[in-house]
């Protein structure tokens, strides 16, 4: 019942800073708590993985990368494909490491959080087999595997 709720446009709204999400993230693990009938100090990381639920921060960056992998596969409807701009390797030298979008640049830390910025670092962060695959189911469930083995847990 809360999942959609935060779901819901998170790709626009997700990147607000930790403080104003402050409030969601722990409603979001109390209801995981009241769900498992589990105490209100057990800790919620075991919770997320056993339940493979992902946290608030998570959802905002599985959203953002499934929206950089469908713009690459030109999933996307037209009116969001201006967001974005793949690296033409023509224009550029090829170095050790290189980009898959072209970056924009910024002058505000507002800016900084908008697809268009935050995006292709956020997606050359990401291990090589997420980005490779072969279709968006794939895509996903890699995506939430490699997202979820980063919550610490003693299980």
């Amino acid at each position: 019942m809360i999942h959609p709720y935060l779901v819901y446009c998170n790709i626009i709204w997700g990147g607000a800073s930790l403080l104003a999400l402050n409030k969601l993230v722990i409603l979001q693990k109390r209801a995981l708590r009241l769900i498992t009938c589990s105490f209100f100090r057990t800790p919620s990381a075991p919770l997320f993985v056993k339940f493979r639920i992902l946290r608030l921060q998570d959802i905002h960056k599985n959203q953002t990368f499934t929206f950089m992998y469908k713009f690459i596969c030109k999933l996307l409807p037209d009116c969001c494909m201006h967001y974005l701009q793949l690296c033409s390797y023509t224009d550029h030298y090829f170095l050790r490491q290189t980009s898959t979008f072209t970056r924009q640049t910024f002058r505000t830390l507002l800016r900084k959080k908008f697809i268009s910025v935050a995006g292709p670092d956020m997606w050359d962060n990401l291990p090589s087999p997420v980005k490779q695959s072969i279709s968006l189911a794939m895509f996903k469930r890699r995506l939430s595997d490699f997202l979820l083995s980063h919550y610490a847990v003693s299980v």
